[in-house]
């Protein structure tokens, strides 16, 4: 059983402001939603029995300087055990305490509540995190941003952790080979009445694992395995029935890979102009920061990194973009250039991190005209095994 990165990113950023009681967000990736009175429409499943720990976020900004606010895990409804709290005027990464932890059952679903003082100002959350280990095996958990869908009769795509569907396909490129066990669509607060299907596809083929939703509730497809090779890219495509009446949609994927490595996959369809340095989050609904540090992500094990990579969907950058893995303020040893669009990546690098290094990707767009379109990133991760200490008896010959 391996621990695996649960990375999450709130794409514009999370604002919540003073005076915010019992409101709710995603747990790990929340996409560029509000918080929300509605618990159902920010619940995420965890369709695997396993254990949560290390969560936190990362606070941008933070103006409310009186007393604490906090972030309480959720599940099933139900307060759970872990709190984060974040102290007055407070930013940078907040946690919740060493050896707290909340177990899930297979089919429950979690969700954060965030409280604030009712005194002024307002904070803003940008990233999260948290270890998930499975009860049994390695199961990673590709889970997108809940969306309200409200698609007549039309198709859209998401990359995996994507927070919303794109009429062009937007897929993510998987480096650890293994098994696409289940798709699971959860959708709550629907007012549609026809039928919606959500279909897995690899490398732009449909696949036999896809779902059929009606109305709300939860609707799953573990019957129908995907294999997956080095280099397979992923996407889901949702095809709407006839109706404009809208529904929140929350999507998850579970991969269990076939070796050590599993992958943290980001999405981030965001346009950058030609000049720019632009930072990102390593995972979730990700978008472009001007500074860094918030977009880094402290890792939550001893890894190696490798593969680092990007999807560009659209390019007219007239000099070029250089990708980069980013480690507590420094490149990495992993960089790739980028030339056009498809997947850009290095493969003949690795970097080495340890449990709270900060890492980020960067892409830098050369002088000159044009964009890009940043679709998809994502790295490869290969957890080392923490040290075993033997102690050995000490004989003194007399």
């Amino acid at each position: 059983m391996a621990a695996t990165h649960i990375q999450g990113a709130w794409e514009r950023g999370l604002t919540v402001n003073f005076n915010t009681v019992n409101q709710f967000s995603a747990f790990s990736n929340n996409g560029n939603l509000a918080l929300s009175g509605t618990e159902a429409d920010r619940q995420e499943l965890f369709p695997t029995e396993g254990k949560l720990t290390q969560w936190g976020v990362y606070v941008q900004s933070n103006t409310i300087a009186t007393s604490d606010s906090t972030i309480r895990l959720r599940k099933n409804g139900a307060d759970g055990s872990m709190i984060i709290t974040i102290p007055a005027g407070g930013t940078g990464w907040f946690s919740t305490p060493t050896g707290t932890f909340d177990s899930v059952a297979a089919g429950d679903k979690v969700a954060a509540k965030i409280n604030t003082p009712n005194t002024s100002g307002a904070l803003v959350i940008t990233n999260c995190k948290a270890l998930f280990a499975a009860a049994s095996g390695t199961v990673v958990r590709y889970r997108n941003s809940p969306w309200s869908f409200a698609l007549n009769a039309g198709t859209r795509y998401q990359a995996l952790g994507r927070l919303a569907g794109s009429t062009t396909e937007v897929m993510s490129v998987l480096r650890s080979a293994g098994t696409i066990v289940g798709l699971h669509v959860v959708a709550s607060n629907s007012s549609r009445s026809v039928n919606d299907v959500v279909t897995l596809r690899k490398n732009s083929v449909d696949q036999s694992m896809a779902v059929t939703v009606n109305g709300s509730g939860t609707f799953s497809n573990t019957a129908n395995p995907v294999s997956v090779a080095v280099g397979d890219q992923i996407s889901i495509k949702y095809v709407g029935g006839a109706s404009a009446s809208s529904a929140f949609f929350n999507t998850v994927v579970e991969f269990i890979p076939s070796g050590q490595t599993f992958d943290v996959l980001g999405s981030w369809e965001q346009s950058a102009n030609a000049g720019t340095t632009n930072y990102s989050q390593l995972g979730g609904a990700q978008r472009a920061f001007a500074t860094e540090a918030a977009a880094s992500n402290p890792m939550l094990q001893a890894a190696i990194l490798s593969a680092a990579r990007t999807y560009i969907s659209v390019y007219s950058l007239s000099a070029g973009a250089t990708g980069r893995l980013r480690i507590n303020g420094a490149n990495g040893n992993q960089t790739w250039s980028i030339n056009g669009t498809g997947e850009f990546k290095d493969l003949s690098n690795t970097d080495r991190v340890a449990p709270g290094d900060l890492v980020a990707f960067s892409v830098v767009a050369a002088a000159g005209t044009g964009s890009i379109s940043l679709g998809s990133s994502g790295v490869t991760v290969r957890p080392l095994a923490p040290p075993v200490f033997l102690r050995t008896p000490l004989f003194i010959r007399g």
